[in-house]
């Protein structure tokens, strides 16, 4: 991911349904018609998940289009996609390099930690992969190159230096001589002069090789160390002209990298720079959207000399990469950190998502309308809020008035028709339904450190709000906060209930923060006083999520770190559920509306199986898991109380996925036999019968 993601994002609402089959749509029909006992996907569809890595044409056949590494292809240019199953598991390649005469070679470089790292290698389109990492000291791979005259010849660009193949990966070299380290890269070569290899380094600026990499030079002549400090990619036209997207802006050299000069727009802090190959005058740039500039994409027509914004509206958050389609420059992919993959055809007049086949966006919960059955709103990991008004068919984005990165929990006013209140920058309120809002934090102390908000379930109006300042309540719908206590000032609560039966009795779990270790707290004055309880819960975990049995007073679940916890005297004292429940923390926890004693929880984390040296999965070492003695997989499972163990119910998720990572899960109030589960994927729905 590219520095300087601070923007502000100004917005309206959005239904999209452009000529581009743009709106959010989650595929499948109406909740009732859903297939009972298994998942499935109903949004919203954004594509990618949020942060995608690279897109690359297939040199030769623009229809062949990657995303984010090798993890998905398309066909068709970008209409549609479909997941590369074939990866390592844990694996997310976010480079990649095409051998320009013979596209079924593949090399994808891996700079995230998860799973493996270094450079894997195809040379059947992607059905099977081998990692190739002999000689590469440094497994951070950011950026992938392969010489059009050579192809064997490869560059790799990682954390600390570059590295240089001539044997298609079986061997690779140290390249780097005269660049710094510890820093991230993006290698392009010139295809016009051989030898030639350029590199731009994210606080170093531009470095030249005329020797095939083995020594490499300065090349920032004419730009200030606050532009060359800044640089995040690099691109080279039909006439040899290098353009450089800086936080200062684009500049352009026609000398071979000997001087530079800026040629706009802004100056704005620009991230990735894209030149149609069949027609160089045409450049693409994107920009980090702020409140007084609130574009992402600018496009230039004659090489540079202007600029004109194509702005993708509230179809955006931030373009990190794009790329233009070889042989149409009207054609535009963009890839966006927050809501998936774009498109464009027609120079950026018009965009919608390219969403069909990719997951959908990362959703953080989703909350039911309390007056209307059809009524949903999904809360993203950032940027605005969407809503659906037929119960997930459809979804709409809100934004106006929201903050930076939208809010990561919602409440609904029952007494208040079309009143919302979210957890973002403190306190945020929506009286028309979440269309605009507005800050409510007056006499809210460290809001900005605030981390859970709860209504009080007799008094609507009544909601407190915990804060590293000490707990914090408003008698009249968040008008106006006073402190209620500050007995856990300082403290960091990561999950927060009133007592159904009880509203005077508020539970508090607290995480680690400074010396304090985590802990869990009871009040029973309604959150003025409060009493250290919590033994048996995990020492050196903490507790994502709290759930009451609403017909028997005591009874607790907690979803923590270690798994499930069960307490049957409010909260005195714990002990784990761990039969059958995997390796993975538990991120939810959820009681049965209908039987109570059926629990269900869903993990947040992923589990790295053991592997063989090759990288591949070791069949013969699968872990029983740390917690439960159960499956290795993650995703959503059910307590069965007669056999006291949990089953896995994660049919339709994705296991080699982020949809087995379960933000949240919660039942539809209107029907109580519908499960819907949040993860990095999506939200699925589920009609349970049994």
């Amino acid at each position: 991911m590219t520095a300087a993601r601070h923007h502000r994002i100004a917005g309206v609402v959005l239904t999209i349904t452009m000529g581009l089959t743009a709106t959010f749509i989650g595929p499948g029909a109406k909740i009732g018609s859903a297939a009972p006992d298994i998942w499935r996907p109903i949004g919203p569809a954004g594509g990618g998940g949020g942060d995608s890595g690279d897109i690359v044409f297939e040199p030769g056949n623009s229809k062949v289009v990657y995303l984010d590494g090798p993890r998905y292809r398309s066909v068709d240019g970008g209409v549609s996609w479909t997941p590369i199953n074939s990866l390592p598991p844990q694996t997310r390649p976010t480079c990649l390099a095409i051998d320009p005469t013979t596209p079924d070679v593949l090399y994808a470089g891996i700079r995230e930690y998860e799973g493996d790292l270094g450079v894997l290698k195809s040379t059947d389109g992607g059905s099977s992969w081998s990692y190739v990492n002999e000689g590469l000291t440094e497994l951070s791979v950011t950026s992938l190159a392969v010489d059009p005259r050579s192809p064997s010849r490869l560059y790799a660009a990682t954390r600390d230096g570059v590295y240089r193949t001539e044997n298609g990966g079986a061997r690779w070299v140290a390249s780097g001589e005269g660049v710094p380290s510890r820093d991230w890269g993006r290698i392009t070569i010139d295809p016009f002069v051989a030898g030639t290899v350029y590199l731009v380094l994210w606080r170093h600026g531009v470095y030249k090789s005329l020797d095939h990499g083995r020594h490499w030079a300065p090349a920032n002549n004419c730009m200030t160390q606050a532009v060359y400090s800044g640089v995040s990619d690099i691109a080279i036209d039909k006439r040899g002209r290098l353009f450089l997207a800086t936080s200062r802006g684009v500049y352009r050299s026609t000398d071979g990298a000997a001087s530079w000069t800026r040629c706009g727009p802004g100056p704005f802090s620009c991230g990735s720079i894209a030149i149609s190959s069949n027609y160089s005058q045409v450049v693409y740039v994107s920009v980090y959207r702020t409140s007084s500039q609130p574009v992402d994409v600018f496009r230039s027509g004659d090489g540079g000399a202007t600029w004109s914004p194509v702005p993708t509206g509230d179809l955006s958050g931030h373009v990190s990469h794009l790329a233009v389609d070889p042989n149409d420059s009207s054609t535009v992919l963009a890839s966006s950190l927050f809501l998936g993959v774009l498109r464009t055809v027609d120079a950026g007049r018009r965009w919608g998502p390219s969403a069909h086949g990719l997951p959908g966006i990362e959703i953080r919960e989703i909350l039911f309308d309390p007056r209307h059955d059809s009524v949903r709103y999904a809360v993203p990991r950032s940027f605005g809020l969407f809503k659906s008004q037929n119960a997930g068919g459809s979804w709409s984005i809100l934004s106006e008035g929201m903050p930076t990165y939208g809010v990561r929990s919602l409440v609904a006013a029952p007494n208040r028709p079309r009143t919302l209140y979210g957890l973002g920058e403190g306190v945020q309120r929506s009286k028309d339904g979440g269309l605009t809002w507005e800050s409510g934090n007056t006499g809210l102390s460290y809001y900005l450190s605030a981390r859970t908000l709860r209504m009080d379930p007799l008094d609507p109006d009544h909601l407190i709000v915990t804060t590293l300042g000490g707990v914090f309540e408003t008698p009249n719908g968040a008008l106006r906060w006073r402190l209620l206590s500050a007995e856990l000032a300082g403290l960091a609560v990561t999950a927060l209930e009133f007592d159904p039966h009880d509203p005077q009795t508020i539970y508090a779990f607290t995480r680690e923060e400074g010396q304090n270790p985590p802990a869990m707290y009871l009040s029973a004055d309604g959150g003025v006083s409060w009493t250290q309880l919590g033994s048996g819960l995990p020492a050196n975990g903490w507790v994502n999520r709290v759930a009451l049995d609403p017909r028997v007073p005591g009874r607790l679940y907690a979803a923590t770190t270690d798994g499930i916890y069960r307490s049957d005297d409010g909260g005195r004292r714990w002990f784990p559920l761990r039969k059958g429940w995997p390796s993975s923390p538990a991120g939810w926890v959820i009681v049965d509306p209908v039987d109570p004693n059926r629990i269900y929880g869903g993990t947040n984390g992923y589990y790295d199986p053991p592997r063989r040296s090759g990288g591949e999965v070791d069949p013969n070492k699968r872990s029983a898991g740390t917690t439960g003695g159960g499956t290795d997989s993650g995703g959503v499972y059910a307590w069965d109380p007669s056999a006291k163990t949990w089953v896995h119910m994660s049919e339709g998720l994705d296991p080699d996925a982020s949809e087995t990572v379960i933000n949240a899960l919660s039942f539809d109030p209107f029907h109580a036999r519908t499960l819907y589960a949040c993860t990095v994927g999506g939200i699925f729905v589920r009609t349970l019968t049994r």
